[in-house]
């Protein structure tokens, strides 16, 4: 499903990008808005997914994870491909705004909301498949709330690529902060019959000799 959202997403960018005259900064535009279907696929399917398909296979009650992760989540991240195929195609008819070169709060809302979107579903995705919290998801959605605040001085087409500018440092975040993450010790090895600690538990060591049976 994801899948298929993500290619007629990219599809209906194209489809408008075509029916426009192609200056500049619709261009511009353009490519701001492949670059977001990109960098939304490499978010899900590369960093998130491969992760949850192993998890998945090595846990016992997998209708659990199923209901939660395939069933419910998925409804966050689709609501942040919408919204961003709405909001690239605002960007692709007034890449410089209605109001000389600054974003209304519609557009910028649907520019940073389906960003923030999207980066929570992903990292809800990934809490529900046995993953800890992310950091850069977490830190990019408030990224792009702060950005959102900062609409005024921007044009659409300029919050469009400072979004994908965030998308592009959670997923570097995400890298780094993996390659960091050190591997777990492997278990110690029982000691043996020679020299080691009982496995018994409770036994005592060196414990004296039992006195003999009989009377002296």
């Amino acid at each position: 499903l994801l899948f298929s959202l993500t290619t007629a997403y990219a599809m209906s960018a194209c489809l408008v990008g075509s029916e426009m005259c192609f200056r500049d900064r619709t261009v511009s535009a353009f490519c701001s808005a492949c670059a977001s279907t990109v960098l939304m696929w490499l978010l899900f399917f590369d960093r998130s997914e491969r992760r949850a398909t192993e998890y998945f296979t090595s846990r016992a009650e997998r209708g659990m994870v199923a209901q939660t992760a395939y069933t419910y989540v998925p409804f966050v991240i689709v609501a942040g491909i919408v919204l961003t195929a709405v909001a690239d195609e605002l960007v692709l008819l007034h890449p410089l705004g209605h109001d000389g070169g600054h974003a209304d709060a519609w557009t910028a809302g649907l520019v940073c909301g389906a960003a923030a979107t999207y980066l929570v579903g992903n990292a809800l995705f990934r809490r529900a498949t046995g993953g800890r919290w992310s950091l850069p998801h977490v830190l990019g959605a408030v990224a792009v709330g702060v950005l959102f605040a900062l609409h005024a001085w921007l044009s659409p087409l300029a919050l469009n690529w400072v979004t994908d500018g965030v998308l592009l440092a959670v997923i570097v975040g995400d890298v780094v902060r993996a390659r960091r993450v050190p591997t777990p010790p492997s278990a110690a090895p029982s000691d043996g019959p020679s020299g080691g600690p009982s496995d018994r538990a409770g036994a005592p060591t060196g414990a004296p000799p039992e006195a003999p049976s009989g009377t002296p």
